[in-house]
């Protein structure tokens, strides 16, 4: 309280993720996937399970895909404390699509997320005027339109993907998240908040991703990933 250093501690977030998904017919696919997650904070933890499900579907040419995705649901296995609050599922209800050109080894997506939760706006104490008013003009308060715009920008992820060798086995990612982007960037001090960028690496049924994301100036995150195209092994050992 008094500003005092009275030690050390550290804090961690873990999640390990494992899905699969099947063909349901020409245009259609469904997945699952299951998360165990963890977060611990000095001596206190708490863990539970999430489960995510979702459904794709593409045009006939192949070039555009449209997802329905429900993220979040599930239950905590332990709390931090005894007496604590059970915690709050993050249910996340999200529309994608995405749109490969035709002559052009570029892919566009756009992730249309928290349907089930519309205002996303979020005012910060650090934003209110702390000084003294000596009868200065009050500062102008945004237009109630421009709220509406950036509210609905706060639920769009934007996404681009080059596709690089003759069978693609190269794939480099970019992406904007906008709402991390606002409430995360630090005044007056150049931010990529909000930015993300990865690589993917197919090698024959094998597709190994990596890809980070900027948080906050204090860090960032990592991703590592393995998908595995179960049929091909299948393919593989009847011919063997």
């Amino acid at each position: 309280e008094m500003g005092n250093i009275q030690g050390e501690f550290k804090a961690k977030d873990l999640s390990i993720n494992a899905g699969i998904s099947h063909v349901l017919n020409e245009r259609m696919t469904g997945g699952v996937l299951v998360q165990y997650v963890q977060s611990t904070l000095e001596t206190y933890s708490s863990n539970g399970l999430l489960f995510d499900t979702g459904l794709t579907y593409k045009s006939e040419d192949g070039l555009n895909h449209y997802a329905l995705v429900l993220r979040g649901v599930g239950f905590q296995l332990s709390r931090y404390y005894d007496g604590d609050d059970v915690g709050k599922m993050p249910v996340d209800l999200q529309l994608g699509f995405s749109k490969r050109l035709q002559y052009v080894p570029f892919r566009i997506s756009i992730l249309f997320h928290d349907l089930n939760r519309w205002d996303l706006r979020y005012k910060s104490p650090l934003d209110e005027e702390s000084s003294i008013d000596f009868g200065g003009e009050e500062p102008n308060e945004p237009s109630a339109f421009g709220e509406s715009v950036d509210n609905f920008f706060k639920h769009l992820t934007f996404g681009g993907e080059f596709l690089i060798g003759k069978k693609e086995g190269f794939m480099l990612r970019l992406g904007y998240n906008h709402q991390r982007h606002q409430e995360l960037s630090v005044v007056n001090l150049r931010s990529l908040a909000g930015f993300s960028a990865g690589v993917g690496v197919n090698v024959k049924s094998f597709i190994l991703d990596y890809g980070f994301e900027v948080y906050h100036q204090a860090g960032s995150t990592k991703h590592i990933g393995i998908r595995v195209n179960l049929n091909d092994l299948k393919k593989k050992q009847i011919v063997d």
